[in-house]
């Protein structure tokens, strides 16, 4: 462990009153097991959704139509998603909470630097159909809302 490591680690464990590192250590462990079993359910549930359409599910193998359904009817993203929510899972299992300092520019990074140019190649490619489905759905997690 490096010293910035430390440092941050003990900075956020420091206990403010009596008791708080027992309360954090029992919201950590069922935090923990929460996010791991989510991550792990995202990822394989989406695979699955692509699989099942005959698509490939491994990154840098193009796509010939767009998967609307399971998990990508409220994520365009659903493997980075749970790729994030292992990150969270991990920074709580060996107790890194500054690791949630960096999630935001992981975040913002995985955006701009496989998913903008994997988007922009997919609206090329499947042209209306991608786009309608862009239009409906959150690159992260969520449905648009109809117009009124």
């Amino acid at each position: 462990m490096n010293a910035l490591t430390l440092a941050l680690s003990a900075i956020v464990l420091i206990p403010r009153r009596p008791g708080m590192l027992a309360e954090r250590a029992q919201v950590r462990e069922g935090a923990k097991a929460w996010d791991r079993f989510l991550a792990a359910a995202i990822v394989v549930v989406a695979r699955r959704e692509l699989s099942h359409h005959g698509q490939p599910t491994d990154p840098g193998f193009p796509t010939s139509h767009v998967v609307p359904t399971g998990v990508f009817f409220v994520s365009r993203n659903p493997i980075y998603l749970g790729a994030a929510c292992l990150l969270i899972g991990i920074a709580l299992a060996v107790n890194l909470p500054w690791v949630f300092v960096l999630l935001l520019p992981a975040l913002v990074g995985c955006h701009y630097i496989p998913i903008a140019p994997e988007e922009r190649h997919l609206a090329v490619k499947l042209g209306e159909e991608y786009l309608t489905y862009a239009v409906s759905v959150h690159p992260w997690v969520g449905r648009a809302r109809r117009p009124r």
